[in-house]
């Protein structure tokens, strides 16, 4: 069985994580924190969160779409400080 095998059948298991990574494709960061908050391993959520940001905003950093670059770079800051949104510990 390969790896993509193993991810697969395991990511079936944890919806919660797939919706989160589908926010933060989308940018919805008030619905990302909600999946965060249910995901099982927060911390490596948090950083792919940040990988995923910090790429999508590399690729927005054309001169129309400089907002949505400078916002996506915010938002991958703010995933791993420790008073971030994400990695503050749920309420």
């Amino acid at each position: 069985m390969s790896i993509s095998c193993v991810c697969a059948v395991e990511d079936k298991d944890q919806p919660e994580r797939e919706l989160f990574v589908w926010a933060v494709f989308f940018n919805r960061m008030s619905l990302a924190k909600f999946f965060w908050e249910r995901c099982p391993d927060q911390i490596g959520s948090a950083l792919v969160a940040n990988l995923i940001l910090k790429s999508l905003a590399t690729e927005a950093n054309s001169p129309g779409k400089r907002y949505l670059a400078e916002e996506l770079h915010r938002h991958a800051q703010l995933v791993i400080r420790p008073e971030s949104v994400l990695l503050s510990p749920p309420v």
